[in-house]
């Protein structure tokens, strides 16, 4: 007997699974595939057969939830404040001819503290350079990875001629600095090199007549 209320109990879970997932003649199918692009800081998700919109929820702790209703089966997150959220998609017919989805397994998202500074992602997307520090000034600490993905270069002319900026810090990450990289702050005077670094371009500290203290050079370096 506890057999049979066994395997009943697991047919209702799988039924109802099934109805969550898959959706039912009257209810429409729950989105999925429903992932995030870091790279444009979109989300996306495949789209559901018979549904006239989606509505997006974003939520995260301390913080208001989200509710916006789109016709596209994307979302743009760039509006999102730096922090960590949980999102979910649900499908909509807004004729009435059946029911909306239930909300998709939520997905995390962490919006990293945008610096001022550009990247442009290398090596077939894997990894990010810096190549333009952009309004920078003062104290700018380089971040080790950048929309999940590695910093590992300082391009060419990144802070080139950025005379407002006073020190760098470079994460470990970085390998390569690239040609005048960071040529003409005057008034940077600390900057480090960290031991990863294996290729230093021309010129990369030309005109940097502040600097102070040593300037270590890894024993990777070529």
């Amino acid at each position: 007997m506890k057999y049979f209320r066994l395997l009943a109990l697991c047919l209702i879970i799988f039924a109802l699974i099934c109805l969550a997932s898959c959706g039912s003649a009257d209810r429409l199918a729950t989105p999925k595939g429903v992932k995030v692009e870091y790279e444009t800081l979109t989300l996306k998700w495949d789209a559901v057969d018979g549904a006239k919109t989606y509505t997006v929820t974003v939520s995260s702790e301390g913080k208001d939830t989200i509710e916006k209703t789109v016709s596209k089966d994307y979302y743009s997150l760039d509006e999102l404040d730096e922090g960590k959220y949980e999102i979910t998609v649900k499908a909509s017919d807004t004729t009435g001819k059946k029911e909306n989805s239930y909300p998709s397994l939520p997905v995390e998202f962490i919006r990293d503290k945008e610096l001022g500074l550009i990247f442009t992602l290398i090596n077939g997307g894997k990894e990010y350079e810096l190549s333009d520090a952009r309004t920078a000034t003062g104290i700018i600490d380089v971040p080790a990875t950048y929309r999940q993905r590695p910093v590992t270069s300082i391009g060419e002319r990144a802070f080139f001629g950025k005379s407002d900026v006073t020190e760098i810090k470079l994460p470990k990450t970085i390998t390569k600095v690239g040609s005048f990289a960071f040529s003409n702050c005057s008034y940077l005077k600390k900057i480090n090199l960290p031991t990863n670094v294996t290729e230093l371009g021309e010129s990369a500290f030309s005109g940097c007549r502040a600097l102070e203290g040593r300037l270590e050079i890894p024993e990777k370096l070529t």
